[in-house]
């Protein structure tokens, strides 16, 4: 299953951090475990925390980068040594060209302005 970053902290920092969402994630692992479910746990599922996409610019600072290591390293904390499997980023391609070349997905920019706003497909 995803974890929700937003859920864990808000604004994407730890300083945002969400005691309550985290349980909810732990609570998670330890029902599979008692069912006997191995739990494969992915960081990032399409869901940037808005507050780094917005005062950021979100994956296009290099500063976000920072900021998912510091969630990582929380949710690593917080699950480890319960969940042996970890997937850092789900379909990172979809999210690079979606998201970035083609505008069809989250942050919906692309070069062709009748489709997005912002972006420029060859650089970003």
């Amino acid at each position: 299953f995803s974890v929700s970053w937003p859920r864990v902290m808000p604004t994407g920092r730890k300083e945002s951090l969400n005691a309550e969402g985290l349980e909810y994630y732990r609570q998670a692992v330890d029902a599979l475990l008692e069912a006997k479910i191995e739990p494969f746990i992915t960081l990032y599922h399409y869901d940037l925390p808005a507050a780094l996409e917005h005062s950021e610019g979100g994956w296009l600072n290099s500063s976000v980068v920072d900021a998912f290591s510091e969630y990582a390293d929380v949710v690593f904390e917080a699950l480890s040594p319960r969940v042996k499997y970890w997937l850092t980023i789900n379909e990172p391609h979809s999210i690079a060209t979606g998201g970035y070349m083609y505008g069809e997905a989250a942050p919906g920019r692309c070069s062709n302005r009748s489709l997005c706003r912002h972006g420029n497909g060859t650089t970003e």
